[in-house]
This record gives structure tokens, C-alpha cells and sequence, in this order.
């Protein structure tokens, strides 16, 4: 990532979304963007891959576990 990318992560610590991340989940999810924003701004504020890489199974596992698909509504 270029200087500014890493000045505003500094700067803003919790509170970037990546929307490139973003897009990348929405396709093959049935989930407000809201939610998907606030879940990336948490887990995946950074810029280091591997940190990314966390971030986005704990956002997986977190809508896996906590968010019914619109198919399974009368099971829940």
C-alpha cells in the first residue's frame, strides 16, 4: 500500500473499510452492506496480508454462525 493508505489507517484505526474486500464477500452473500462494512472495519483495518486474511474468515465465520440465509427463515 502507498504512504496515504498507511496514514489513514493509522489515523483511523478500526474505522477503514476496504471495498474492494467488500465487493468481494457481497457477491456471494445475501447480507446488508452496513453489516458487511462494520464487520471488515473491525477485522480487517489493516494492511498486512495476513492480518487480512483473519479478518476475513473471522467476517465468514461471524455471518456463518450469526446471520440466517433468507432459504432457512421458517427454521429459525
Amino acid at each position: 500500500m502507498d504512504t496515504i493508505n498507511s496514514k489513514l489507517i493509522a489515523a483511523f484505526d478500526g474505522k477503514v473499510v476496504r471495498k474492494d474486500l467488500l465487493h468481494r464477500i457481497k457477491k456471494g452473500t445475501n447480507v446488508p452492506t452496513f453489516v458487511l462494512e462494520f464487520l471488515l472495519a473491525r477485522y480487517c483495518a489493516s494492511d498486512e496480508p495476513a492480518e487480512i486474511d483473519a479478518g476475513m474468515e473471522a467476517v465468514l465465520t461471524t455471518l456463518q454462525d450469526n446471520y440466517v440465509k433468507p432459504d432457512e427463515a421458517n427454521a429459525a
